[in-house]
């Protein structure tokens, strides 16, 4: 025996990925009140980058404002 169970309920990588994704990037937004630019200084992306990841993510900003 031993090892670490998964069921069918384990999230795929691409999946785990976007969770955490989307978690770190509303933490940042929230954290500058929807101010997309100070968003993305604040975590070390370029502003298109973090953009780009929201739009991917289905986040918007503005709702953080």
């Amino acid at each position: 025996g031993g090892g670490v169970g998964f069921t069918s309920k384990s999230k795929k990588w691409g999946e785990a990925c976007d969770e955490f994704e989307r978690h770190f990037l509303v933490t940042a937004l929230e954290r500058n009140r929807g101010e997309t630019g100070l968003a993305a200084k604040d975590v070390g992306l370029p502003l298109r980058t973090l953009q780009d990841r929201l739009k991917r993510l289905k986040v918007v900003a503005s709702a953080f404002k």
